[in-house]
């Protein structure tokens, strides 16, 4: 058991390491009310938008209906103890194997989920599992528990029908419909509600599964059976033990099985195909909705503007600066020269002096 608790450890992260890979899907639309309004949506305002919503109104009726398909799984460790030996004790020691193996119908489903998905709507997908894991108990509901041999029969038989009845990735399967319906509720209404569409679909029906296992208990009372009395880890039952035990069992094979019908047949009306959700993402990004990855682009691209918009005004700011201080000069600081012609008075006085004195040098000769 240690080696195998080792196994799956390392596949486990293994195959969480391919979330890595995965990049989210969110579109953000432009409002178009006003943005100094607080957008706040009530739980009425809430509802309406909910109830345009058609394959979340299927899928929430489908999980509360599908809520005790595997009801079975309730009370298989006790049908391992009854039914697997007469010997308590040893039907205890050899019980080990089996719920392994039927344990191991999960990591099954993990995957065959990515294979399905590539060729199936999703719709088909609960529908073929939702009916693969009713098979087993319908099968259960008709052989009836007692008219199966106590022994090898009962470990092989048991062990099959109810690998076969756990292998369905409908718990995997929600969390990604539901990402889905967020973008039809967005194409519908402008609005997404994922904290609204996640209510309707994990607490809704999780809220149904307590009220009917409530129920199923004044049911369980009424047939006979408390646990209580098969509480024993060593001996055997006696014929009535045994056949109260089967009798219940034969009663949760029914429920499981109509469950699991019930969430199949209401399945067949979820409308949101893979064609349909592609055209409503077409359409949201057609009215300009961008994903993350554009928007952070996008933003860059803007952060690139304004730095080079603000390095062109820091040159003209500049220029300006220049201009300004060439016009602001002191002009006290500056010679001004006269032009030559405004000095010719004083040329042409300096050239009669000296002909004058030219004139008194020749007459004194």
């Amino acid at each position: 058991m240690r080696i195998i608790g080792a196994v799956s450890v390392v596949i486990s992260v293994v195959c969480m390491l391919f979330i890595l890979k995965v990049k989210e899907r969110v579109y953000e639309v432009a409002p178009k009310v006003d943005e100094t309004k607080e957008n706040k949506v009530t739980f009425i305002e809430s509802c309406k938008m909910l109830s345009k919503n058609k394959p979340l109104i299927v899928l929430c009726i489908a999980l509360v209906l599908g809520s005790l398909r595997d009801f079975t799984g309730q009370f298989r460790w006790l049908i391992i103890q009854i039914r697997f030996n007469e010997d308590i004790a040893t039907a205890l020691q050899i019980s080990g194997i089996p719920q392994t193996i039927i344990g191991f119908a999960a990591t099954v489903s993990m995957f065959l989920l990515p294979i399905v998905t590539r060729k199936m709507d999703k719709k088909w997908i609960v529908v073929l599992f939702a009916a693969t894991s009713a098979l087993p108990n319908i099968i259960l509901a008709c052989i009836r528990y007692e008219n199966i041999p106590i022994g090898t029969t009962s470990l092989i038989l048991l062990t099959i029908l109810y690998f076969i009845s756990c292998v369905n990735p409908l718990y995997l399967l929600v969390p990604i419909m539901l990402g889905e319906i967020a973008d039809y509720q967005q194409y519908l209404t402008g609005k997404r509600l994922d904290g609204h569409l996640q209510n309707c679909l994990f607490v809704v029906p999780g809220v149904a599964t307590n009220l009917l296992m409530i129920c199923s208990y004044f049911l369980q009372k009424a047939v006979g059976f408390e646990i209580k009395d098969y509480s024993l880890n060593s001996g055997s039952y006696t014929a009535a033990q045994q056949a109260t035990a089967c009798n219940w069992f034969d009663i949760v094979a029914v429920i499981s099985a109509v469950s699991g019908v019930l969430l199949a047949i209401v399945m067949l009306f979820y409308p949101l195909s893979r064609k349909k959700h592609q055209q409503a993402v077409d359409d949201l990004m057609a009215r300009g909705i961008i994903t993350n990855v554009d928007a952070t682009q996008q933003s860059a691209h803007q952060n690139d503007e304004i730095t080079a918009e603000s390095a062109s005004t820091t040159d003209v700011d500049n220029v300006d600066e220049e201009t300004a201080h060439v016009n602001n000069v002191d002009t006290t600081d500056i010679q001004v020269f006269e032009p030559i012609e405004e000095n010719s008075a004083s040329t042409e006085a300096t050239d009669a002096t000296e002909k004058t004195t030219e004139a008194t040098d020749d007459n004194v000769e």
